[in-house]
């Protein structure tokens, strides 16, 4: 969920003192940024290296109004920046990479398209609502272009793959001034590209391969990466980081390369079917049977796989070896039961159908 930014947040922040109130009061009568109270107040209250600079003061000022925009409304945005980039920071700029759960690749994902393998992503730096890889000035063009707009939504969840849910910093729903905040307090924070790296072992141990220029984004809405994954290693973990200049943010979720079909294989198999759709084994309720996972090469990856059952089923696995199946007693019909190599990058085989047969508890 995005964060909303509540008064209590904003408060536990350095509030402006009572000269920056009244510069601010100048600034808004005499219609533009005046650089001189601004460095005024630099010498007052921020120590040399933290400021905002008159350049980025002017650029401010001097940010043109885009076709169809009502002036008015741009100069409104322009001052609240202005006022929300000393009040939320102190005047201080910062320049890093994203970090933090509203930036944070979540999407990942590895996909075979004939015999090659793409990784793609969604772009994600919340503020960055042109999307042009770093968090400034520019960002209130779109909020302007956008103004009033609500979020769209997808079977009743806002789509956060649309131009709308980008712009929506504030995540309240619809474009308006409250989105001003999240650039002010990201502004600087940019993506140069994203570093791929890849880990051989579960420790994730990363090893960093060619990166991705945010450059390469496409889209009409949030802006996204797909990119050939060259050479992949079977067994290999794969994410991806934001990253500018020699910082590097939060990593992604990790997806594993693996083109081994799973084996399924029920140990003692019941004596009625054979685990087939026209054929399931028929299991009684409240007995275990023990399942055993093989790759394709006949290696035992019982200990690194999770089950699923279609439809979902009254049914226990544990997670210790040797795996267990246990049919509770609520449980009467047909289910099948899927062998998933872990949580990253699952590989849906290993199918076993099931009946489990039994009395219904009165």
């Amino acid at each position: 969920m995005r964060n909303s930014y509540s008064v209590s947040v904003l408060r536990s922040r350095r509030l402006p003192s009572i000269a920056l109130a009244a510069m601010l009061l100048l600034v808004s009568a005499c219609g533009g940024i005046d650089t001189r109270l601004l460095a005024q107040y630099q010498a007052e209250h921020v120590s040399p290296h933290q400021f905002l600079t008159e350049d980025t003061l002017a650029g401010l000022d001097a940010q043109p109004v885009p076709d169809g925009v009502n002036p008015a409304l741009y100069a409104q945005l322009k001052d609240a920046l202005f006022s929300e980039l000393l009040r939320v920071q102190g005047g201080k700029i910062v320049s890093q990479p994203p970090s933090g759960d509203d930036n944070l690749v979540a999407d990942l994902a590895l996909a075979a398209v004939e015999t090659e393998y793409y990784l793609s992503w969604s772009y994600r730096n919340l503020g960055d609502y042109d999307q042009n890889g770093s968090v400034g000035i520019s960002d209130i063009t779109p909020i302007a272009m956008h103004y009033g707009e609500a979020v769209p939504e997808v079977d009743g969840e806002r789509d956060e793959d649309s131009l709308q849910a980008v712009i929506d910093g504030s995540g309240n729903g619809t474009i308006d001034i409250a989105d001003i905040t999240p650039i002010a307090m990201s502004y600087g924070t940019a993506v140069e590209g994203y570093a791929i790296q890849t880990s051989a072992d579960e420790a994730q141990t990363w090893d960093d391969l060619p990166p991705v220029p945010v450059t390469a984004a496409t889209g009409d809405g949030r802006k996204s990466f797909e990119v050939l994954l060259e050479s992949p290693v079977e067994r290999n973990i794969y994410r991806v980081v934001p990253y500018t200049g020699d910082e590097y943010g939060d990593g992604s979720n990790a997806v594993r390369y693996f083109t081994s079909e799973l084996v399924l294989v029920v140990e003692t198999p019941p004596e009625s079917g054979a685990g087939t759709a026209e054929d399931p084994y028929v299991v009684l309720l409240d007995t275990p049977y023990e399942l055993r996972v093989e790759d394709s090469e006949a290696v035992d990856v019982s200990a690194d796989v999770a089950f699923e059952t279609m439809p979902p089923a009254f049914v226990v696995f544990t997670a210790e070896e040797p795996r267990l199946m246990t049919v509770e007693n609520i449980m009467v019909g047909d289910f099948t039961v899927v062998a998933l190599l872990g949580e990253i990058a699952p590989v849906p085989s290993g199918v076993v159908h099931f009946r489990a047969k039994g009395d219904l508890p009165p």
